[in-house]
C-alpha cells in the first residue's frame, strides 16, 4: 500500500494473473475504489508460515512519467485469516521483482500499504510503452486474500 500524497497521475490495473492460489474472482474494476468489491484469490496449501499462500500480479498500462515525478504503489487489502504480505514491482532494468513492502502483517481488516517513491529511474519500473507490473504475495494461516484497491500513482520528486 502506498501513501497517497499528491497524485498527478492515478493508474489502475488493466489485467491480473494468478501465480499461486486455487481460484480468483473479481475483475480489474474491483481495484478502482475502496468499496469492498474485491479481487479475491483463494489460498493454496504450501506448508510454510501457517500453510497457505496466494501469489498474483496486476499489469498496468500507463503513460511514461518524467523524472520530475516519482512512482508509488497504493494497495488496500485483507486476508480471511492472518498472514504476511509482500508487495513487489517488476524492475525492467534488472529483470527481477523488487520488494517495495515486505513482512507486513495482514488479517481480516483492510490494511493500507503506501510505498515510498520507487528508487532509481522511472524507466526501471515502466517500459517506454508504459507497461508495469505489481506483484502481491501472501503467506500464512488464511483461506483467501482480497484486494480492495490498487493503483499506481505519481507525485512531484523532491
Amino acid at each position: 500500500m502506498l501513501v497517497m500524497l499528491l497524485t498527478a497521475c492515478d493508474v489502475y490495473p488493466t489485467g491480473t494473473h494468478k501465480i499461486t492460489g486455487t481460484s480468483a474472482s473479481g475483475s480489474v474494476q474491483s481495484f478502482r475504489e475502496n468499496d469492498e468489491k474485491c479481487y479475491t484469490t483463494e489460498a493454496s496449501c504450501n506448508g510454510y508460515f501457517g500453510g497457505s499462500t496466494t501469489d498474483w500480479y496486476a499489469s498496468f498500462q500507463t503513460r511514461v512519467v518524467p523524472e520530475t515525478e516519482r512512482y508509488h504503489v497504493i494497495y488496500i487489502g485483507h486476508d480471511a485469516g492472518a498472514g504476511y504480505q509482500f508487495i513487489y514491482v517488476w524492475n525492467w532494468r534488472t529483470s527481477t521483482s523488487s520488494a517495495v513492502d515486505e513482512w507486513r502483517v495482514v488479517a481480516t481488516d483492510d490494511v493500507e500499504t503506501y510505498t515510498d517513491p520507487l528508487p532509481g529511474l522511472n524507466t526501471d519500473w515502466v517500459t517506454p510503452e508504459g507497461h508495469a507490473f505489481v506483484r502481491v504475495l501472501n503467506v500464512g494461516n488464511f483461506s483467501s486474500t482480497s484486494a480492495n484497491l490498487m493503483e499506481g500513482a505519481t507525485m512531484a520528486a523532491s
